[in-house]
């Protein structure tokens, strides 16, 4: 029986990603999560294969993904970043705080408070609907997990400027380590420095309990 682990996080959905994460210290429950395997079937494998393809699943994990996606569609919508930081109300803040600190469990809510759509009321096309909460978040399940991926590459860039004084806008901050389009705010916060510590322990293996 041979184990199929994908070699992106593309390849994943954001569902996928959070059961690899809250099964971090059980080898048959991270790589069934991003294999479709069960763990009844994935221990009927030979040890050599099995051992290969913890080792795999490890490796995509922390793979760095390499960029962030200013707009996305999903379910036949276009959802874009959050463009201005300074336009981030009391809620949005509160809310990205609380997923972000949990995202084995709210990965979704995150993006979901993250990527929002365009507000058709608005005479300026780059005005995203006002913050409720997030009401979308289920449809990010299926999403690719490089979205997700995308959103800790921008924190630790963003958190990466500030602390180097090197920060004017957080698209001129992305747009300087990154060849792809890429979106931004103006300012650091406390969590910033949560989701670098998570990208640096994804990055090195230990968020997933190696």
């Amino acid at each position: 029986m041979k184990i199929k682990i994908p070699t992106s996080w593309s390849q994943i959905t954001v569902q996928q990603w959070m059961d690899a994460e809250r099964a971090k210290d059980d080898r048959f429950g991270v790589v069934g999560a991003v294999s479709n395997m069960t763990a009844a079937e994935l221990r009927k494998v030979s040890e050599v294969a099995m051992t290969a393809a913890h080792q795999a699943t490890l490796e995509l994990l922390s793979r760095r993904p390499s960029q962030l996606y200013r707009e996305i569609r999903l379910n036949g919508e276009v959802l874009a970043f959050i463009p201005n930081w300074d336009e981030f109300t009391a809620g949005e803040f509160a809310d990205a705080e609380y997923f972000a600190s949990n995202l084995s469990e709210c990965a979704h809510e995150f993006l979901a408070v993250m990527y929002r759509r365009y507000d058709p009321k608005s005479r300026h096309r780059r005005r995203l609907v006002p913050y409720d909460q997030p009401d979308n978040a289920d449809a990010f399940l299926q999403a690719p997990a490089d979205i997700l991926g995308g959103c800790f590459l921008f924190f630790y860039l963003i958190d990466e400027h500030y602390r180097n004084g090197m920060l004017q806008s957080l698209a001129a901050a992305a747009i300087a380590k990154s060849p792809k389009n890429m979106a931004g705010i103006t300012r650091s916060t406390s969590w910033l420095a949560k989701m670098r510590q998570k990208w640096t322990k994804s990055k090195d293996g230990r968020w997933r309990g190696r």
